[in-house]
């Protein structure tokens, strides 16, 4: 089965400013399609043209929110409770920016070798 079918196939992703961080925020990513790759450089390339921040967000999380499927200590700061991952949740706990960086993240995974990946 290709991996970008798979369940199986994710691999974590931590944001920058949570590298480090006690109970590290962590992000889980399917792997991605040759069809995914092309939507995100096409994202990107809109992105960089784009002035609203809005239509930024909107065009990043299109495709971010199809390829991340689950996350680990997503924590509510008010409450100290667990967030459970949901699309909508997920909508709610990134800025424009985290959003541009899962999508470099995402495209880099899909650069690694396939010995890389397996690591």
């Amino acid at each position: 089965m290709p991996r970008a079918l798979s369940t199986q196939g994710t691999f974590r992703i931590v944001l920058e400013g949570d590298k480090g961080n006690p109970d590290e925020p962590a992000f889980f990513a399917r792997n991605i399609s040759v069809g995914a790759f092309t939507s995100i450089m096409e994202v990107l390339t809109h992105i960089k043209e784009e002035d609203s921040a809005a239509a930024q967000f909107t065009a990043a999380f299109a495709v971010v929110s199809k390829c991340i499927v689950d996350w680990e200590n997503m924590f509510d700061p008010d409450t100290g409770e667990d967030i459970p991952f949901s699309q909508e949740n997920l909508a709610n706990v990134l800025d424009i920016m985290e959003c541009i960086e899962l999508l470099e993240a995402l495209l880099q995974s899909a650069q690694l070798s396939v010995p890389e990946q397996k690591k």
